[in-house]
């Protein structure tokens, strides 16, 4: 297959599990569209994989801050043992994920790995953040 085949392909696949996985965009998923479209080559969306990863991440923690500060102290010990056995999953898949797909081969699965990641932890995030709106709505 030649490369501009494999890109286009990689690129649709990448668009199509983003479109997939979401119900609207975000400011950080417009920003990580709008940073591979500034740089389309593989190493240019995987750094933007990880600038939105990154995000997602500082907004998570913005979230689980939130939540620490309107819960009460046995729901804090819950969520705290809860973000502990996340962040072990979280580890856990993206070394299995880094692996499966590097043992695929091609850079196309790398991109896709990047992308993995980027939405393991949007889902926590956004986890956590309807928490907090469930929480707090109507206050």
């Amino acid at each position: 297959m030649n490369f501009k085949i494999k890109y286009v392909l990689s690129f649709i696949f990448i668009l199509t599990c983003s479109v997939l996985s979401q119900e609207k965009q975000t400011e950080i998923d417009t920003l990580y569209k709008i940073c591979i479209d500034n740089n389309p080559s593989t190493q240019g969306v995987i750094h933007c994989a990880g600038i939105a990863e990154e995000a997602w991440d500082k907004e998570m923690n913005q979230y689980y801050n939130l939540l620490m500060d309107v819960l009460k102290e046995d729901e804090k010990i819950k969520l705290k043992d809860s973000q502990l056995k996340w962040v072990a999953f979280r580890d856990s898949e993206f070394d299995f994920s880094g692996t499966m797909y590097y043992n695929l081969g091609g850079t196309m699965w790398l991109v896709a790995n990047a992308d993995k990641r980027v939405d393991i932890v949007k889902a926590r995030a956004l986890e956590l953040k309807d928490y907090y709106t469930n929480l707090t709505e109507g206050e």
